[in-house]
């Protein structure tokens, strides 16, 4: 994905950012620890990510991860923002609509 001239990458070690395509540093949670993210998500200038069955949106400069919905309780098999709102499949569970606080 490509945000504000930044490409991320989910791999199995964490989301990499690189301004430049040869330096690439990971994109930590609020806990300073790497997140495993398995589905990135643009919204507008905005990178949203699944990981654990939760969705995080990138915050503080685009240099952390942040929370943003609570677990799904439920397998989550895709995902999608539209401004407010996020809407998540599941198998065999339908879709669950969630709304983002301000």
């Amino acid at each position: 994905m490509v945000i504000d001239q930044a490409v991320y990458v989910a791999t199995d070690k964490g989301v990499i950012r690189s301004y430049n395509g040869m330096d690439w540093k990971i994109v930590p949670d609020i806990e300073r620890k790497p997140l495993d993210v398995r589905m990135l998500v643009v919204d507008r200038n905005r990178l949203y990510g699944l990981a654990k069955n939760t969705i995080y949106q990138l915050k503080d400069n685009k240099s952390t991860w942040i929370k943003v919905t609570p677990e799904i309780p439920v397998s989550a098999t895709c995902f999608d923002v539209d401004d407010r709102n996020i809407y998540v499949g599941t198998f065999g569970h339908g879709v669950h609509h969630l709304t983002l606080e301000d």
